[in-house]
């Protein structure tokens, strides 16, 4: 009662915001105000009674300070964060993403930290002022920078009918700036076949010949390249298929790009004219040419792309177009007999935009471990990429914080700055999360960072750093934090155990109901990636007991008793957790 808002606790922001900025100024204003204690609204003029505390302007605008006049100069994804400490800060991008990324950098140069997607895991400083003396400069090499966690997050369910835990992972890539102007579609022959299906059936000659015979019609059929109608059908549907994107949001992220990558799988023709004109590789690059010299002409800067995968993973000996991306997958999925790093170096010196899809900590292959190493995988893949000119990465990998979280916490920030020191992130990250009883967790992550070898040495230093941290502090979100450490480690032990008996017995299974308990009790964390370890523990480590399990944890049904009895863990039960975990485990001398 009786609050009146300042003239300057305003921000003015472009008219017209796309989508991707509505959202991120609705997210400063809630923050701004939780530093300040003080209300902020968007307006998008200036007020009579004085000038916006902040001000967020495109690149072309007028009236903007001059050391923010060579923008123009940087790449798409630039923004500029400039204030003298006492006029407006301003925030300028090209584009409304760059503005909203700039958003949360200007949010983390005022002291706020999104560690993990978790509120927990958010540290909120207060200030009385938000104006800073600050000019800098953000660019990224990586123009597109996404994950996503394997199998997803289940959509609304018993377990989450509230999809909680998935807003908060979105929200946080938000934050994290994990986002891109530019989005890529994948294999295009399947719809391609479904569409045409009739014309395709009724002229043969346009399906893959194999072992002379024209192949029949299926989802996953190849066309015959060398075929010039067929060739000029295939054209045509992508340069309407990108007129449409186009046409629906000129300035979208699938307006970019049109891909021309062929069905999965092989089966490429091998008539007489389509040998002529090369490798598997050389056959699918020139479909790739055509319809890329079709893009040029009709849509200048506009770009086509596909993958270098499987059958085609070769790099052509032919001349190719300069709008081609190229995507890789480079440690898996090729048969070239190259490692890695070979066939990202071939490839880079081939083509001008690569495109990176990667498998970093996937929960199928991990179980939610912190097995990635951070040193010897994380950091030797984004060098390298760095080396060879990679415009865009796409992870696989999971969405456990415990096992990736803080992982991808040290990417988000190093995708924007190169000098980045990444021991002194993940150092940061430890200091902000558990300030004064940094020093064990910092241990615990170090160790992590190489190389995570599950055992009843390693479950015993964990829960000994965790409790050596808990009896440095007081701060109760800090502690909060420590029992998401034990409930994470407490996983660990549970699935070590597990992992001990024979699968597909009756111990296995009893170890088994204890732990899908355990991981929908500390759902809410985040700290492991809940809805994907019920896949696998359902249908791959105990599918001889999938119906049993499944009438257990009834996915569809929230009213059963198991899910009732799935409430989050008291302080108190967690504190125990440690004793008891203390106890159980010992570690080596």
């Amino acid at each position: 009662p009786g609050w009146q808002a300042r003239a300057d606790d305003t921000v003015r922001t472009p008219d017209q915001m796309r989508s991707e900025l509505k959202l991120a100024v609705d997210d400063l204003l809630a923050h701004l105000q939780a530093i300040t204690g003080r209300e902020y609204q968007a307006v998008t003029s200036d007020k009579p009674q004085g000038e916006s505390d902040i001000i967020l302007a495109r690149s072309g605008a007028k009236g903007l300070p001059a050391t923010i006049a060579g923008l123009t100069e940087h790449n798409s994804q630039a923004y500029h964060v400039f204030g003298d400490g006492k006029g407006p800060m301003w925030i300028v991008g090209h584009s409304d993403l760059a503005i909203a990324n700039g958003l949360y950098s200007y949010l983390e140069l005022l002291g706020v930290r999104w560690l993990l997607p978790s509120e927990k895991w958010t540290v909120i400083p207060s200030r009385s002022s938000v104006k800073l003396s600050v000019d800098k400069l953000y660019q990224t090499q990586f123009l597109t920078r996404t994950f996503f966690g394997t199998g997803g997050f289940g959509g609304k369910h018993a377990g989450d009918p509230e999809m909680k835990i998935q807003r908060h992972w979105e929200q946080w890539m938000r934050r994290m700036r994990y986002n891109g102007p530019i989005k890529l579609g994948g294999h295009t022959g399947e719809a391609f076949n479904k569409t045409f299906r009739e014309q395709l059936e009724a002229h043969p000659q346009y399906l893959a010949m194999i072992d002379g015979k024209r192949q029949p019609w299926s989802v996953g059929v190849k066309f015959c390249v060398s075929n010039p109608d067929v060739l000029a059908l295939y054209t045509q549907w992508r340069l309407d298929t990108l007129a449409d994107a186009i046409k629906r949001d000129p300035n979208g992220p699938l307006s970019f790009a049109t891909s021309v990558d062929p069905a999965d799988g092989g089966g490429h023709c091998t008539c007489p004219d389509c040998l002529k004109l090369g490798s598997v590789s050389d056959r699918v690059f020139t479909c790739a040419n055509q319809v890329a010299k079709a893009v040029a002409q009709k849509f200048p800067g506009k770009f086509v792309n596909l993958y270098a995968y499987n059958e085609h993973a070769f790099v052509p000996g032919i001349d190719l177009e300069s709008n081609i991306i190229v995507s890789l997958v480079p440690y898996g999925l090729h048969r070239t007999g190259m490692n890695g790093q070979q066939f990202i170096e071939a490839w880079s010196r081939k083509v001008k935009m690569l495109s990176i899809y990667s498998y970093w900590g996937v929960t199928d292959w991990t179980m939610c471990r912190p097995t990635f190493s951070f040193n010897e995988s994380a950091l030797t893949q984004l060098d390298h990429w760095r080396e060879n000119n990679v415009s865009m990465i796409a992870l696989e990998s999971s969405h456990s914080s415990g096992s990736m979280g803080w992982i991808l916490y040290a990417l988000a920030h190093m995708a924007w700055d190169s000098t980045s020191d990444p021991h002194q992130i993940i150092d940061s990250f430890c200091q902000t999360a558990f300030g004064k009883a940094s020093s064990p967790m910092n241990r615990l992550f170090d160790r992590w960072s190489d190389h995570y070898l599950q055992s009843d040495h390693e479950l015993a230093t964990c829960f000994a750093n965790i409790q050596e941290a808990m009896g440095m502090t007081s701060d109760p979100a800090v502690q909060a934090r420590l029992r998401d450490m034990v409930l994470y480690v407490q996983y660990l032990a549970l699935l070590h155990d597990y992992e001990k008996e024979k699968a597909n017995t009756p111990e296995s299974l009893a170890m088994m109901k204890q732990l899908l308990e355990h991981v929908w009790k500390m759902h809410d964390t985040a700290m492991v990636h809940s809805y994907r370890i019920y896949q696998l523990a359902i249908h791959r480590r105990e599918n001889k007991h999938k119906t049993e399990l499944e009438a257990l944890w009834p996915i569809k049904d929230p009213t059963a008793q198991s899910w009732q009895q799935a409430t989050p863990y008291t302080s108190e039960q967690v504190d125990q957790m440690l004793i008891d975990g203390l106890a159980k485990y010992k570690p080596l001398d």
